[in-house]
């Protein structure tokens, strides 16, 4: 709060202490000097690196290979990675922490403003993403994001579960697709341990399900959410399915995350009264019948993450992570193609046998998204397992593992 002379020296001496003491623990154990910047310090980048340089050099003299974390100023915002200096001793055993929407979004707040989840404030999103990027690939050293929440719980909370689960499923697929690790806060809002309750809250399952599994919908037995529950990755259900897991016309409560869609059909083969929700709700009071139903995902929507839109112009061929990845039984697989010619998209299983031709075709330079539904050429269902989708192009091959799970 006050960086004068006396006070960082008393800093650099308590973590040259704590050093000292825990030199011989397991490497598991990090030392993460501080989590948010505020204060006088947050004005002063050039102060917070010569304290950062000095610190580790101190922890250095006991530790020589010990995981340190450090963060940007202005309460971590990684706007302000750019400022960062490498302290001269980091000996590459150190990684950046960066936050944003720590206590939550907001409804009139413009720097961190998510209502409906409009294209600018995922935009609000993508951009932080993209700037810790860029700075992992300036300087070779990995980041993650040390706190985001849901809602803003910690000011009285103004969103409902459903506003909730939509902002944490488009949060959850963002972070994944950027391969960028994080930390949720926190787990009194989901668990009642600080309470004796000893158990997850039921009213804020969905945003839990949300955040595990962003590319399903769930189905809750019970209205409010409880009972048993079910997580379903889009794809149909039928009557046989629904009966042997326990849902033939039998849930009444729902969790749609972003972008998602659930059709119910009163009778088998997806005919029959048709019902549509887009939204979670924790009472269907008249869902009536359920004795098959679709789960659908439209990538028409949604906000793909990727980088090189923010250079206007693709440099290069780039084969993404498809998502969601385990799944089941149908996925999306991004790459990026960055001048005309023939494209080749296939799927192999692990002993090299084609199983689906997915692409074959001259492209345009652009970005592209293509999905497998889980099917092989023979146009019979995959088995459960490993395969590889691997791009092919006259001037490299590009190949991914997936995962898919019956």
């Amino acid at each position: 709060e006050n960086p004068d002379s006396v006070n960082i020296a008393h800093f650099i001496d308590w973590w040259r202490t704590v050093a000292e003491h825990y030199k011989y623990y397991s490497h598991r154990v990090a030392f993460n000097l501080l989590i948010e910047i505020s204060g006088a310090l947050k004005d002063m980048p050039d102060k917070l690196n010569e304290i950062y340089d000095k610190t580790v050099a101190a922890i250095r003299e006991s530790n020589p290979t010990r995981l340190i974390i450090i963060s940007p100023r202005m309460l971590s915002n990684p706007l302000y990675l750019h400022e960062l200096e490498i302290p001269s001793q980091a000996n590459n055993f150190l990684f950046w922490e960066w936050h944003f929407y720590a206590s939550g979004p907001s409804k009139d707040r413009e720097s961190k403003l998510w209502t409906t989840g409009t294209p600018a404030e995922r935009k609000l999103i993508t951009d932080k993403i993209n700037a810790a990027l860029d700075w992992e690939e300036e300087t070779g050293l990995p980041s993650w994001v040390g706190a985001w929440m849901p809602g803003n719980y910690n000011k009285g909370n103004d969103y409902t579960v459903a506003e909730q689960v939509v902002f944490a499923s488009f949060m959850v697929r963002e972070l994944e697709k950027a391969e960028i690790p994080w930390a949720m806060n926190a787990v009194q809002h989901f668990h009642g341990y600080l309470e004796d309750y000893n158990d997850w809250y039921p009213h804020r399952l969905p945003v839990l399900d949300a955040v595990l599994e962003p590319w399903k919908v769930a189905l809750y037995e019970k209205k409010g959410y409880r009972g048993k529950s079910i997580r379903l990755a889009p794809g149909e259900y039928d009557q046989t399915f629904l009966e042997n897991s326990g849902f033939l016309n039998n849930f009444k409560s729902i969790m749609v995350p972003l972008d998602f869609t659930v059709t119910t059909y009163s009778d088998s083969g997806f005919t029959g009264m048709k019902n549509v929700y887009m939204f979670t709700d924790s009472s269907i009071v008249d869902s009536g019948a359920v004795t098959s139903l679709k789960v659908s995902y439209d990538t028409t929507l949604t906000w793909v993450h990727d980088r090189e839109q923010q250079h206007n112009t693709i440099r290069e061929y780039q084969l993404f992570r498809n998502y969601p990845n385990p799944f089941n039984p149908t996925t999306h697989i991004s790459f990026t193609v960055p001048v005309a010619g023939m494209v080749l998209l296939k799927i192999y299983d692990l002993q090299g046998r084609l199983v689906k031709n997915l692409l074959n075709e001259e492209m345009a330079p652009g970005n592209y998204e293509v999905k497998w539904d889980g099917y092989n050429n023979a146009f019979q269902p995959a088995a459960s397992g490993l395969y590889f989708a691997v791009l092919q192009t006259m001037q490299a091959r590009y190949s991914l593992k997936i995962m898919l799970i019956r």
